[in-house]
């Protein structure tokens, strides 16, 4: 017991001894990053702000650039998650959202961003999991 105190103090006064030897940096570069504000939002463009917006090229995003705006870029995901979690509401059954959500994976392929392609691909990996565990587990047991 004695030698573990004793190993503590040498290694707490080596400690002491190396560490003002290390020399401190200091970080005094200041970056200036400019307000942006989004397209939608300069109220001093008025006819302008459709050729900022590319509402002629893509419709679909300028209609939805507020939304998306608004919710951080998740507002499609949101939508699609209102499908899924309605589906599961109404027939209490995972298979059918399921289902749901693999019907949207081509859209969200091409519309949504790659953070709801991952969380979509490990929630059917979790379900199927769960289901393939459920069938052994549970459904297999002989109860008297």
């Amino acid at each position: 017991m004695v030698s573990w105190y004793l190993l503590m103090g040498i290694i707490s006064a080596a400690s002491l001894l190396i560490i003002p030897s290390v020399n401190l940096s200091y970080a005094q570069t200041t970056i200036e990053v400019p307000a942006t504000t989004p397209c939608f939002l300069n109220f001093n463009s008025t006819h302008q702000m459709w050729d900022r917006c590319n509402a002629e090229e893509d419709f679909l995003d300028f209609a939805l650039i507020g939304w998306e705006y608004g919710t951080g870029g998740y507002f499609s995901m949101m939508i699609v998650g209102m499908f899924v979690l309605i589906t599961y509401i109404k027939y209490h059954n995972p298979l059918y959202p399921m289902m749901v959500g693999t019907i949207f994976l081509p859209v969200s392929w091409l519309l949504f961003p790659d953070v709801f392609i991952t969380f979509v691909l490990i929630m059917i990996v979790a379900v199927v999991g769960i289901t393939i565990w459920y069938a052994y587990v549970k459904q297999t047991k002989e109860y008297a």
